[in-house]
């Protein structure tokens, strides 16, 4: 129904040559390994671009004098 009675086998084309898919060499244990390391990864990728952008954002405040330079700030009426 699916053509795929042999999971080892498949057509990628109508009527095309079967391709032989490399035996799989990895068990559960290696494979749930692999993906709680890629997991890891994922996290310490995020985690250092939120640090990233939180030392950006931080630094603003920590600058001597304004964001905006004076000769582009209003007047102040009421000061």
């Amino acid at each position: 129904m699916t053509g795929f009675s042999n999971p080892t086998k498949s057509r990628p084309l109508p009527g095309g040559v079967p391709f032989d898919w490399p035996p799989v060499t990895l068990g559960h244990t290696e494979i749930d390994k692999v993906v709680n390391e890629a997991n890891r990864q994922r996290s310490a990728a995020i985690g250092a671009w939120l640090r990233r952008m939180a030392e950006n954002w931080s630094s603003l405040w920590r600058r001597p004098g304004r964001a905006v330079p004076s000769n582009l700030r209003e007047p102040k009426i009421h000061a």
